[in-house]
């Protein structure tokens, strides 16, 4: 029951199907009401179906109870609208449940009735309007460069047309493939602009046709065109005391290389010169052998073909060359001289490219593609025609005939895989393989103890190396790395002198690296390698060894060994951390454990390098560390050797610094020691073998030391010029087993000087020169000469070993390269000049028949390698 009973009159606000404001206050409020009611909830009408689609709209006037409380309490008609629509009960539903803040009167509130239009109002749908056209692609270039085909990204590329106020110009850049577009140019001529960084500009027109896509490629010049315009993605931190790194493209055009980057390492201070025709590397006096050789971590046996010439990996599957004459990392071993390590190329080719290289030495071929947008695939082979070189070379009057003159091949195969952003995957295949046949026609005038005329010799090896690298975030890496190969080593002559050596090789590596802190990194990893031997040897006991004057051992005697089948395998784990304290101090410990299970022999071998920069300009470093390495095959066979040798070791100590005073320019000197233990040595001692007392050949008794200092003044690549100055002073020697004094070593060279340069002239012409200066080799000279009547033949008497030295080497070898620059490729020539003034250098010391006379053993004359090189 109402208590008071008020009609007021409320002008609805207009509503619409999809929602409605809320009413405007009453145009004439009530007298007794103190406040009106107000609309708080309004509920929307659903529009009726059929009233829509035929246009119709419409007004219902309600009339609505609302209580004291706000609630509607009932809703009538007083206008209804349209009849059989529904608008009618579709306002009426939506008004029930409409909510309102009551009206007062009095201050307290009361229940009213009012009037409510609800209008049903049909809404206009927005006006279509069509979209613009679709920009049409009038004008598309690819940018890349001229004579390598290398597409050009992130170039700016401007077309524009008219002057002054009427100048209109649009901007576009070049994709990552090189690729640019302009859309809706107006039709006729348009200048076209480009200007790459280090590039020549590009500027040419284009006239544009209606209703006509116009295409075009430009190739465009790099300002200079040679082997330093290297893509640096980032800098190896220096974490040895002395490690010099080599890019391949940066020392190809090295004088006196003949274009191999192996053979600059030569040039490198601590690398001793070798006598022509060598091709070991001699690390601070250490004999051949304590060097080691690795492709991407994995251990091959030899560096350079026959002759030294090339080196066995040629410079396009090579990327860098890292070389470490001593304290090398605990990653490393088995070695206690230097390590050189070949690292095989990253491949990122666009398209299919390389070189063919052909000069008077040999001709090989590289070749590179894509795999799809996720791998790559290169090729590269070589073989040598070295034979009609040295027809020219060698004197007529030398008594030596080729019946198979110096030959060499070696083939390459690369494949990479990117098959997730933290996984790639790299296989390699490789090998080489020498042969050579000699024929003397006088052998008692080429070597007084010759006892035979023909001679055949042949290396050979390959690797397959398969690696997986996964490096889920920048503070976590692990490497696994697989290798299997085989060595093969062999000569033979018609005086019955046989060795075989048929290695079956293979090295697993992995090798983990985790940053723990922003101040500590650790390293870990397993090395195990092992050989699978067949072997098959029939000579004197004895043979040529350090220290020998000449090979030791009766000819007429020979013994022969044979095995098959023999496995000898060598694990090792290694561990290092890399600490930075602050104040740009660098610390690296490390430990590397080797077991060598031909000996039956564990070693462990402690390492410690520490770097210290002390001013921007300036960084000091040192370290110590223990190294061991096995002895020969032969030395530790039971008949050829003695079984119970050890390993050899040397105590490494370095202490340097480096400054560099410019960007270009650096500076690295470094003091060495080498304290060379359990060295093995000839003796004279027997020993009691299954009851029977026999020489015991060798022992681990001799003892060696070896120091000195090395200098490396480097010019990178500033103002045209690239080349540096190296120096090594040094002393090698050598306490034999049974001996209280000290000789030289063998590979001993006082002086090593070299100071070579390129420089980079227009029209893309480069001239580069070397000089070097080296100490004389060592000699033992001969005092006199006994004939021994069973032979025939007489037996030199030796002086003091290694007392003498021949004359001093020094050469001058020049080089000039040419290339020009078609668009799709690119054409080299050059010349490389060795011993340009025709030094006759002293390697040695040849004697006649009785020992009576002797002369200086030559090396090579002018030597002219001319060559042609065509890139892709």
């Amino acid at each position: 029951m109402r208590a008071t009973t008020l009609t007021v009159l409320l002008l609805a606000a207009a509503v619409r199907s999809a929602g409605a404001e809320d009413p405007p206050p009453a145009s004439e409020p009530a007298s007794d009401l103190d406040k009106l009611p107000v609309l708080q909830t309004f509920v929307a009408a659903p529009y009726p179906e059929q009233a829509k689609a035929e246009g119709l709209e419409a007004t219902v006037v309600l009339l609505i109870d609302i209580d004291a409380e706000g609630q509607v309490e009932g809703v009538a008609v007083l206008e209804p609208g349209p009849p059989g629509y529904g608008f009618d009960e579709a306002a009426v539903a939506a008004a029930q449940q409409f909510v309102f803040e009551p009206a007062e009167a009095g201050g307290v509130a009361v229940p009213v009735q009012l009037t409510y239009r609800y209008r049903f109002i049909l809404e206009t749908p927005p006006a279509e309007v069509a979209p613009p056209p679709p920009p049409v692609e009038n004008f598309a270039g690819l940018l890349l460069e001229r004579g390598t085909r290398t597409p050009l990204p992130g170039v700016r590329v401007t077309v524009f047309r008219g002057e002054g106020e009427e100048a209109r110009g649009f901007e576009a850049f070049s994709d990552r493939d090189g690729r640019f577009a302009f859309f809706d140019l107006e039709p006729g001529a348009w200048r076209v602009l480009a200007e790459p960084d280090g590039f020549f500009p590009l500027r040419t027109s284009e006239e544009l046709v209606a209703g006509e896509k116009t295409e075009a490629t430009y190739f465009i010049e790099r300002v200079s065109q040679n082997p330093y315009d290297v893509l640096v993605e980032a800098v190896r931190p220096r974490k040895e005391v002395s490690r010099t790194t080599l890019a391949t493209r940066e020392i190809e055009k090295i004088p006196g290389a003949a274009g191999d980057p192996l053979a600059v390492v030569q040039n490198l201070p601590s690398v001793a010169r070798v006598p022509t025709g060598s091709g070991d590397v001699i690390v601070r006096g250490s004999a051949p052998e304590d060097t080691r050789i690795f492709a991407d971590g994995v251990e091959i046996p030899v560096a350079f073909h026959f002759g030294g010439l090339r080196s066995v990996v040629p410079a396009g599957l090579l990327e860098a060359i890292d070389f470490y004459p001593g304290n090398f990392s605990a990653y490393y071993g088995r070695a206690t001289g230097g390590i050189l390590d070949l690292r095989s190329v990253r491949l990122a080719p666009e398209d299919l490219g390389g070189y063919v290289d052909v000069s008077l030495l040999d001709t090989s071929l590289f070749l590179e593609a894509p795999v799809g947008p996720d791998a790559a695939i290169a090729f590269g082979a070589r073989r040598s025609y070295i034979d009609g070189v040295l027809a020219l070379a060698v004197p007529d009057d030398v008594p030596v005939g080729f019946v198979t003159a110096p030959r060499y091949y070696d083939g390459q195969l690369l494949f990479s895989w990117r098959p997730a952003p933290a996984h790639s995957v790299t296989a390699l295949i490789f090998g080489s393989d020498d042969q050579v046949k000699l024929a003397f026609d006088n052998a008692g005038e080429t070597n007084p103890q010759a006892v035979f005329s023909r001679l055949q010799a042949r290396s050979s090896f390959y690797r397959s190396i398969l690696t997986w690298r996964y490096a889920p975030s920048e503070r976590f890496e692990n490497e696994l790395r697989l290798s299997a190969g085989r060595n093969w080593l062999g000569f033979s002559t018609n005086g019955g002198f046989l060795f075989d050596l048929n290695f079956y090789t293979n090295q697993t590596r992995n090798t983990v690296r985790w940053q723990l802190h922003d101040r500590l990194t650790l390293r870990a990893g397993l090395d195990v390698f092992f050989n699978l031997a067949d072997t098959e040897i029939r000579l004197p006991r004895g043979g040529s060894k350090e220290g020998d004057p000449a090979a030791v051992g009766d000819a007429r005697q020979l013994f022969s060994v044979r095995s098959e089948g023999e496995l000898f395998l060598s694990p090792a784990a290694f561990v290092e951390a890399e600490l930075t304290p602050g104040a740009g101090l660098t610390v690296i410990p490390g430990l590397r454990v080797d077991h060598f299970g031909r000996l039956g022999e564990t070693t462990l071998d402690p390492r410690l390098t520490v770097r210290w920069a002390l001013a921007e300009q300036w960084t000091a470093k040192g370290g110590v560390g223990l190294f061991h390495q096995e002895p020969f095959f032969d030395e530790t066979d039971a008949t050829f050797g003695n079984p119970a040798l050890g390993p050899e070791a040397a105590w490494h100590y370095s202490l340097g610094a480096e400054y560099r005073p410019l960007p270009f320019l650096s500076a690295d000197a470094t003091l060495f020691y080498k304290d060379l233990r359990a060295l093995v040595s000839r003796t004279d001692r027997v020993v009691e073998r299954d009851g029977q007392l026999v020489p015991l050949l060798y022992d681990n008794r001799g003892r060696g030391r070896v120091y000195g200092a090395e200098l490396l003044v480097r010019h990178e690549l500033s103002r045209n010029f690239f080349g540096w100055l190296s120096y090594s002073l040094s002393r090698a020697e050598r306490r034999d087993s049974g001996s209280r004094s000290w000789r030289l070593f063998d590979f001993d060279q006082t002086h090593i000087l070299t100071l070579l340069g390129t420089y980079r002239l227009p029209e893309n012409w480069e001239v580069g020169a070397r000089w070097r200066l080296v100490s004389g080799n060592l000699t033992t000279p001969v005092v006199g000469a006994v004939l021994n009547a069973d032979t025939d033949t007489y037996e030199p008497i030796p002086g003091r070993v290694n007392s003498e030295r021949v004359g001093a080497f020094h050469q001058l070898d020049l080089r000039v390269d040419k290339r020009w620059i078609y668009e799709s490729w690119i054409l080299g020539v050059y010349l490389d000049l060795q011993n340009v003034y025709n030094r006759a250098n002293p390697e040695g010391v040849q004697y006649n028949y009785d020992y009576s006379q002797s002369e200086a053993q030559q090396g090579l004359p002018l030597l002219a390698i001319f060559g042609l090189r065509a890139e892709f």
